[in-house]
């Protein structure tokens, strides 16, 4: 039996096309904001998008806070991640540290 036989042709192209669509979804939520998940509750303000630029090192450090607080689809998976740690694993999606401070 060849390798190339183990799976049909319709199968990798719909192997492919679903890899393809999962890596763009980030970006097609950051065009059109298709998420539509609450923003879980922070204490702390999202970082906007630099304004100036004084050095790269530092640009590109702010552009890095602004990406990670303004990735595509990052309230649904922030949802998922406190929801899978509740329901699946038993796991308090807060930090020991966090239940001590709320009840201190």
């Amino acid at each position: 039996m060849k390798c190339s036989k183990l799976m049909s042709r319709p199968a990798n192209v719909s192997l492919i096309l679903t890899f393809l669509a999962i890596l763009w979804l980030p970006t097609c939520d950051s065009l059109w904001e298709l998420d539509r998940c609450a923003s879980p509750n922070e204490n702390r303000t999202l970082s906007g998008f630099p304004k100036k630029f004084t050095s790269a090192g530092s640009y590109l450090t702010d552009f890095g806070r602004f990406f990670e607080d303004h990735f595509g689809f990052r309230n649904q998976l922030v949802f998922w991640n406190s929801h899978w740690k509740r329901k699946l694993f038993n796991e308090s999606p807060l930090s020991m540290t966090m239940l001590a401070w709320i009840f201190a």
